[in-house]
């Protein structure tokens, strides 16, 4: 899914059909379901009907037999699509799947864009907006306004960035914000690594299960990062720096904050609450 500002007061939404025949491809509709007029649902609809398991183009890369881009292995991946559970794999199934490309008007919201398995990838757009994926990786720049995104496995990446809010999940992955400007930064990872840098934001907060957390040349007025196993890097050295605060269960913790800030690192073994990611 590709997500770009729209020039017209409404949502455009564009499906580039592949398939390994065009009797497949007839199968496959880009629908609108049941929802409100300022509140419209479109779909893609495959023809669950008939067949139940898909494979993913990209294949396996051979890097890592766990994780296609987007697919989890050779073993595949299995979920709901509607009511029905679908089945994805790297090397069977039928070959059927959508390109969608959504068009946004400047200032929308609430909206949701939503992709079960493969990338999103979006820039230069404003509104209230959530983007989630069950597998799949989330690569958004110079977004703005209140953002969330949800990734159950995948590596998210926000660069160049002004949003009031940006709230920031993935069960599997790596993320990692740049350039952002805003009021606040929340990060939920279960595994993977956090990476802020180059961030001016009031407060931020980091919750990580298993991985390392490193914040480089932040402006920040409060940091708080809880950390079940892994190693904490902090570096401040705006003047507006209030508090910062460090939980680690196994860990190094290394600081650097600026002037006048008040730094709180517990001791070890402090227990740390998994976040919970969708």
């Amino acid at each position: 899914m590709r997500v770009v500002p729209g020039t017209g007061p409404g949502i455009v939404a564009v499906a580039t059909v592949h398939a390994e025949s065009e009797e497949l491809a007839a199968l496959l509709s880009f629908d609108q379901l049941n929802g409100t007029p300022t509140a419209p649902v479109v779909r893609v609809n495959y023809p669950l009907f008939k067949y139940t398991k898909y494979r993913d183009p990209r294949g396996s890369d051979g890097t890592d037999p766990d994780r296609l881009s987007g697919v989890e292995g050779k073993r595949g991946l299995q979920l709901k699509y509607g009511e029905v559970l679908v089945k994805m794999s790297g090397d069977s199934g039928v070959l059927l799947y959508a390109d969608v490309e959504v068009q946004v008007p400047a200032g929308l919201g609430p909206g949701m864009l939503k992709n079960h398995v493969g990338p999103i990838t979006g820039q230069n757009l404003d509104g209230t907006l959530t983007f989630l994926a069950d597998s799949g990786d989330i690569d958004l720049s110079k977004v703005s306004g209140l953002i969330r995104i949800k990734t159950g496995s995948g590596d998210v990446t926000v660069e160049g960035s002004g949003a009031g809010w940006l709230n920031v999940g993935t069960g599997r992955g790596d993320v990692k914000v740049e350039h952002f400007s805003g009021e606040q930064i929340l990060c939920g990872v279960v595994q993977g690594s956090v990476t802020l840098r180059a961030s001016a934001s009031r407060s931020v907060s980091v919750t990580v299960s298993s991985g390392d957390v490193v914040a480089e040349v932040m402006d920040v007025e409060e940091f708080a990062s809880h950390v079940g196993s892994g190693d904490v890097l902090f570096e401040s050295p705006g003047a507006r720096l209030r508090k910062v605060s460090c939980d680690v269960g196994s860990g190094d913790v290394v600081v650097e904050p600026g002037t006048g800030a008040s730094v709180e690192v517990p001791s070890p073994q402090t227990p740390v609450k998994t976040p919970s990611v969708p």
